[in-house]
């Protein structure tokens, strides 16, 4: 299971067939900023967030709330 919001980006993108720049076409970014955001060099905007979670057909909760969780409990992921 992917740990970082980063992660979870690309396993629901990948797992949709989407590539960076079909993603990056749907939220109104670049595939570098998406990129970076995947890797964990950039964090996401909410804005960004939630266009994102959209793109993929999730909630930006589905993104985030297991890191929340894990930093609740401690561990920074």
């Amino acid at each position: 299971m992917a740990d970082s919001v980063g992660e979870r980006i690309r396993y629901a993108r990948r797992a949709r067939g989407l590539t960076l720049d079909a993603l990056a076409a749907a939220v109104g970014t670049d595939a570098g900023t998406l990129s970076r955001i995947e890797r964990g060099l950039r964090d996401p905007r909410v804005s960004q967030l939630k266009e994102i979670a959209a793109a993929l057909s999730i909630t930006a909760e589905d993104i985030v709330a297991r890191t929340w969780q894990h930093k609740r409990k401690g561990r920074v992921t």
